[in-house]
Parts: structure tokens; C-alpha cells; sequence
């Protein structure tokens, strides 16, 4: 396809996304028809067109100047895709490797707050927290061992470790992890990697140990609110003896939501005929697009599978799906543990940290320590942390 010179000056005052549009379809059908000149007039290709009807030679040509057209043009993009992917389970890795040191410090919080052990990088408990999100340059804690490898690896190919981590709240949380340690319920008690990790591991009674830290950081904590609450009070009853106090209103009643079930409810009392049968078919459809976003990143991943992949058994196929996808995912990953581990051990030998994440825990902390040391001070005891 070729253009005169009247098209090209046409072409010139249209937008540039539009020419690049036309430039790009105009160099596509180009090559269309150099692929498909080379299939027709080529030698090499002679014998193998020979062993077929000359009705579906044709067809295949035309299809096949398509298809590799296509592959030409888009090549690169399908090449960076597949990078992506490949460097998808390397990033998985990574993270899945520093949950180990997760638990790690856990279990050094645990013997922390017992006063068995001590870090300089640790003066209260909410420094847990910092470095919770610091948790690839926390070096209090011992590197990781071949060991522990060994032991994740067996818990991604044994475990639901995606589902496990992807939407946890907090490593580092541990007033959670001991109301629920010391309840009847068997929900939520702690996550399934620090569960299997005790289990391997033997380190499932540390959060039978005092909280002895912690006891004392509240006892300070509470005398420093109890001295700001009365200052409070002391100020409102001065205000009231001057006659400038105003008394704040309160509004109490629960808040109404534009959405969920106060929304139904109200179309429920107040819309009728045509109207209420929208508000209906809108939930229903909403509800379905709901549950099929809940299982997109399942099915992402076995499309892009690069293997034959069987399904894993269960009485809902939404629960296959998630089962499946997540099997095959933490199969790829485990493949890669190994390199991920090798870069990390070759930092360590190297002295190369990691990134540094803003983490906003580290001014709450910072806060805290603050209140802490007011407390003590309340309470006639030196401004420090040795307590």
C-alpha cells in the first residue's frame, strides 16, 4: 500500500496519534505482503506445500502472512510479558523469603518483651512495627539459613500461603496474636506460616511468656493519659467558673451509609414499580461482577500458565479455581527460591542494603516513646528507658 503525494499532505494535518495510527497499519500491510510474496515464490518452501490440497496452501498462506505479521510487530511486547511474569515469581519470592525473617522477629519479640533478650535497634515495643516494615535491612535478627529455605519451600508446595499473607494485616501484631493464643476460638489464632514454622521449629510456647515490657510501657502509658485527662478537665472547669466554656455537640445517631444496606433499605421503603426493579437488577449484576473480580487473579494465572495444569478437587469450582491457582503459583515460585536466595546471601557478603521504605511507624514511635518517658517522669522517675 502506497500513498500519493496529495494523501501525504492530507495525512500531515491530522492529529500525530491519529498519523502514527495510519503509519503504523500502512507499515503493517506492508509487511503482510513481503510475508506473503516470500511464502508464494520461495523454494525452500516448495516440498512442504507440495504434501497439501493447493485450496488450503492458500488459505494457510493467507492466514499465516496474518498471524506472522502480527508476531513481527508485536514481538517485543509479547517478550516483555513474558519477562513480566518470569519476574513476577522472582518479586513473590522475595517477599515470601523476608516472611521468614517476619517470623523470626516475632519470636524475638515474644523473648524481648519477657526481658530475655535486648537489641540496640529496640527501645519499645512499637519499634516492632518500624521494622516490621523494615524488615530486609533488619540485621538484629540472624540471616536467613538454608534451613529455613528448605522449610518454605515445603510449606508453598504443602500450604495456602498466598491466601495466607496476601491480605494479612500485620506480622508484628502481637496484643492480636496473644488475645487470640489465650482464647477458646480456633479462628485467626496466628498466621498458617508462623503455625507451620512452630511446628517445624519448636518455638510454639513463646506467647506463653510474660509480657513484662509491655506491663511496664502501659503503666507509664496510663499515667500519662490519666494526667492528660485531667488537665482536660481541670481546663473545661476553669472555663466554666469564666463563663467561656461551650458545650460540644454531640450527634450520636449511627451514620447513614449511600451504600450497602442502608441504600437498599431505603429504596426498599421508598421506591416502587420500575425504579425498584433498576435498583434490583443493578445489585444483582453488581454482585456478579463482585465475585468474579474475587477470582480474576486466579484465573490470570492459569492463563498465563506455561505448563499443563490439573485441577484441584472441591465441592465449589470458585474454590477450585483459587486452590489451583494458587498451587501452580507457589510451585513457580519455589523453582526460583533458590536464585532469589543466592542474591540475597551475595548482598550480605557484598554489605548491600536493601532499599529503605518510608514507613510511618517510625514517627508513631518516635510519639510513644514520648508519652513513655513523660509518664515516668509524672511519676518522679528519670526520663529513660531503664525501667
Amino acid at each position: 500500500m502506497t500513498m500519493n503525494e496529495d494523501n501525504k499532505a492530507n495525512l500531515n494535518e491530522l492529529p500525530e496519534h491519529i498519523q502514527n495510527n495510519i503509519k503504523s497499519e500502512i507499515d503493517f500491510l506492508k509487511l503482510e505482503k513481503d510475508i506473503e510474496k516470500d511464502l508464494k515464490t520461495n523454494p525452500k518452501y516448495k516440498e512442504y506445500f507440495e504434501k497439501f490440497s493447493s485450496s488450503s496452501v492458500k488459505n494457510f498462506i493467507d492466514s499465516y502472512k496474518r498471524k506472522k505479521a502480527h508476531v513481527i510487530s508485536y514481538g517485543e511486547m509479547y517478550s516483555r510479558d513474558e519477562d513480566a511474569r518470569q519476574l513476577k515469581y522472582k518479586e513473590l519470592a522475595e517477599n515470601y523469603l523476608f516472611y521468614i525473617q517476619q517470623k523470626k522477629l516475632f519470636n524475638f519479640q515474644c523473648e524481648w518483651r519477657a526481658e530475655l533478650v535486648t537489641a540496640p535497634e529496640i527501645k519499645i515495643t512499637d519499634d516492632f512495627k518500624y521494622w516490621e516494615d523494615e524488615i530486609r535491612n533488619c540485621n538484629f535478627i540472624p540471616a536467613i539459613t538454608e534451613d529455613e529455605i528448605l522449610l518454605l519451600k515445603e510449606f508453598l508446595i504443602e500450604g495456602d500461603f498466598r491466601e495466607d499473607i496476601e491480605y494479612f494485616a500485620s506480622w508484628q501484631d502481637y496484643d492480636k496474636f496473644k488475645e487470640n493464643y489465650n482464647s477458646d476460638s480456633e479462628d485467626d489464632m496466628l498466621p498458617l506460616w508462623y503455625e507451620f514454622f512452630d511446628s517445624r521449629k519448636g518455638s510454639g510456647n513463646l506467647l506463653t511468656l510474660p509480657n513484662t515490657r509491655g506491663e511496664k510501657e502501659d503503666f507509664y502509658w496510663k499515667i500519662y493519659f490519666d494526667n492528660q485527662i485531667k488537665t482536660g478537665q481541670e481546663k473545661i472547669e476553669k472555663q466554666k467558673i469564666e463563663g467561656t466554656y461551650i458545650e460540644p455537640v454531640i450527634d450520636n445517631r449511627p451514620i447513614l451509609n449511600s451504600f450497602g444496606d442502608h441504600l437498599y433499605e431505603f429504596v426498599e421503603l421508598f421506591e416502587e414499580g420500575k425504579t425498584k426493579r433498576y435498583f434490583k437488577a443493578e445489585y444483582d449484576s453488581s454482585e456478579s461482577r463482585y465475585e468474579l473480580e474475587d477470582i480474576e487473579p486466579y484465573l490470570e494465572i492459569l492463563l498465563n500458565a506455561d505448563e499443563p495444569v490439573t485441577m484441584e478437587i472441591s465441592d465449589n469450582w470458585k474454590d477450585a479455581i483459587i486452590k489451583t491457582a494458587v498451587k501452580y503459583e507457589n510451585g513457580k515460585v519455589s523453582e526460583v527460591i533458590d536464585e532469589v536466595y543466592g542474591e540475597y546471601l551475595q548482598r550480605i557478603s557484598l554489605g548491600i542494603s536493601y532499599e529503605k521504605h518510608e514507613s510511618y511507624h517510625e514517627n508513631i514511635s518516635k510519639g510513644m516513646m514520648e508519652q513513655i518517658l513523660k509518664g515516668r517522669k509524672l511519676n518522679g522517675e528519670p526520663e529513660d528507658l531503664n525501667f
